[in-house]
């Protein structure tokens, strides 16, 4: 009777949408754990507690004294020293929130990010935008993008045999879906961890809100003009930047840029929440790879002005 009572109180408990969750207790002077029933969406929100709890105490440990100490650091082209610092950091709060398997969510941040740094259409930069986009609620909306990234690159590669832009475009996709399978499960996990860290340090440098900079393509430029008419200095305009938007914390990152490709710079302040990758915290960086300064994020309709 006992267990036919307990089979129809997990059936309800599950057409209600509730799940198990296993909690420690004590009773009498002894501890055990016993299954508790919760709604999925707080026990997703327990785990984002514990995760920005375990980043959170980790970097007061380490990171704080390392801003204290070396502050420069950051507003300068890095030292060895300072990249096995960013490993460091990487690998401890890595292995106080996976565990064990810590290794694993590490490889796959690694590479994703590595191959993101590489070019827009590598199969971990659709993964980036993949991942995102299922974050954020815009899983379609992130597909369309990596689509439309992988033709694109597809016709500046081969600008006039669309034999090849096909077979470039099957290539692209089967890179793509070789890191799904790879890394997907990995990096899905391991992308709240990072952003999570990389938003906490950056906080402890800007505040709420960072400044960003972005120099743009002629193309881009004329896009905008087209849309809003002749841009003026001090003004807002509302654009969207897709799932993921690339930017970087240098003014003169962005005007160099802007000045190769015959394009403008842009200028916004966005929300240190947003931020889902830095140069300067993921270490998958190179000192080389930092001196862009780039920051990642995701922002719906930002409000942009000339710089």
């Amino acid at each position: 009777m006992t267990k036919v009572l307990e089979l129809a109180t997990f059936i309800k408990k599950q057409k209600t949408g509730l799940v198990k969750r296993p909690v420690r207790v004590k009773r009498g002077g002894k501890e055990f754990t016993r299954q508790q029933w919760v709604r999925p969406e707080e026990l997703e929100s327990q785990k984002v507690s514990k995760v920005k709890s375990i980043v959170s105490n980790t970097l007061d440990d380490i990171v704080n004294k390392y801003i204290k100490d070396h502050k420069k650091e950051f507003d300068s082209d890095p030292s060895l020293e300072y990249h096995q610092f960013i490993e460091d950091v990487n690998s401890q709060v890595f292995k106080k929130v996976f565990g064990k398997d810590y290794k694993d969510k590490l490889d796959a941040a690694h590479n994703v990010f590595g191959e993101w740094k590489q070019w827009s259409s590598s199969g971990g930069a659709c993964l980036f935008r993949q991942i995102v986009g299922k974050m954020v609620g815009k899983e379609k909306k992130s597909e369309i993008e990596i689509n439309n990234v992988v033709e694109h690159d597809a016709k500046e590669a081969h600008p006039s045999d669309t034999k090849m832009q096909k077979e470039y475009v099957e290539l692209l996709k089967r890179r793509y879906n070789a890191d799904r399978e790879e890394y997907g499960r990995h990096f899905d996990e391991a992308l709240r961890v990072s952003s999570e860290m990389t938003q906490q340090v950056l906080r402890k440098q800007f505040g709420d809100t960072i400044r960003v900079y972005r120099g743009t393509t002629a193309n881009m430029a004329r896009r905008l003009e087209d849309k809003f008419g002749k841009l003026e200095k001090g003004k807002k305009y509302r654009v969207d930047n897709g799932i993921l938007s690339s930017w970087t914390l240098k003014d003169t990152v962005a005007n160099g840029r802007a000045h190769i490709n015959g394009g403008i710079v842009l200028v916004q302040d966005i929300p240190t929440s947003s931020v889902l990758y830095s140069d300067r915290v993921n270490s998958s960086s190179g000192s080389g790879l930092r001196s862009e300064d780039e920051i990642v994020f995701y922002k719906e309709n930002q409000e942009v002005e000339l710089g």
